[in-house]
């Protein structure tokens, strides 16, 4: 150590015993082997590292090792197209799974479309915002317009709560279930006393025909469930269930359709194959059902199918929801 040492190593070039040297490795995730890695780099785009990266990554495959490509290309992640990969790449909460070439060769890239869908979502719900300048408010094309805008921010927020869960640790994710905020975009889901499925979606069910709509539906039921099992909840298993969706809302609610309007068979076939064998009518029987209250939300009930009495007098005596 130098007599003047103002012990700042980032600005001295000298080698002495004091200075911390830090590695730039990350540790790999425990599931990963790695054994050998190449880095192609250059400060300029359009040389050629996409080429360069791709041929030697099929070079490697061809003799026989196993080979991937991560590619931290931020401006211009070509590898994806140039294996012509258009699937997403895929992850629970233990983390994301590449995608894989027809040869074998695994890639990971910023290009797959982690962000695609929900710029997609925002930007169609700023369309819709635009298209209600000059449109009477009272009219019913304000009315629609307006739905499928907001339809289409929750859509954008599923698709931030995929790429969530996708990127963040097992045990954040899990301190995020217990704290409840993963729960509180999409409603909650619990077993009731009498060993029935409750879940509860703070928004109506769509209209069948609103495009994206059941999407919404469908992937928020998928995400109580799962989050459900992640967190040690035990779902029962019917194998004849009763399906009972009560929607209560207020009487002047512009969400209120006709039953045979209503996207309900989006609940039915996520709920299929979970919680009940099918949604034929040997496996499943169906009450639709709507109540006048002052909030708006959808309650979903599955039980057994000999229990849809006991269900009926509930609902009436106002027990449930």
């Amino acid at each position: 150590m130098s007599e003047n040492c103002n012990h700042d190593c980032s600005s001295c070039s000298q080698s002495c015993e004091s200075r911390d040297p830090k590695s730039f490795l990350e540790k790999p995730h425990e599931k990963s082997t790695i054994r050998k890695v190449i880095g192609v780099v250059s400060g300029k785009g359009g040389v050629g590292k996409s080429l360069v990266t791709s041929m030697m990554a099929v070079t490697m495959q061809r003799r026989g090792y196993k080979t991937a490509i991560l590619d931290a290309d931020i401006t211009g992640p070509s590898i994806p197209k140039v294996f012509n990969l258009k699937e997403k790449v895929t992850g629970t909460q233990e983390g994301m799974t590449p995608a894989q070439t027809k040869t074998g060769i695994k890639i990971m890239s910023t290009n797959f479309q982690l962000l695609k869908e929900m710029k997609k979502r925002v930007l169609a719900s700023g369309a819709c915002v635009d298209s209600l300048i000059g449109v009477p408010p009272e009219s019913e094309r304000f009315n629609n317009l307006l739905e499928v805008a907001l339809q289409q921010q929750e859509m954008a927020c599923i698709e931030m709560r995929r790429l969530y869960w996708q990127l963040k640790s097992k045990e954040e994710t899990s301190a995020e279930i217990k704290l409840g905020k993963a729960k509180e975009i999409y409603g909650e889901i619990s077993v009731t006393p009498e060993g029935w499925v409750h879940i509860k979606l703070n928004a109506l069910l769509p209209h069948c025909r609103v495009t994206g709509g059941t999407q919404y539906v469908t992937d928020s039921i998928l995400r109580l469930l799962n989050s459900a099992e992640f967190d040690g909840i035990k779902l029962p298993f019917f194998s004849k269930a009763y399906l009972g969706i009560i929607e209560v809302c207020p009487r002047d609610c512009s969400d209120v359709f006709d039953h045979d309007n209503k996207g309900f068979k989006a609940v039915q076939n996520v709920l299929k194959g979970r919680l009940f064998p099918d949604d034929d009518r040997f496996e499943m029987s169906l009450g639709l059902f709507t109540e006048q209250r002052n909030e708006s939300a959808c309650h979903i009930f599955v039980l057994p199918d000999d229990e849809a009495g006991i269900f009926t007098d509930m609902r009436l005596s106002h027990e449930l929801g």
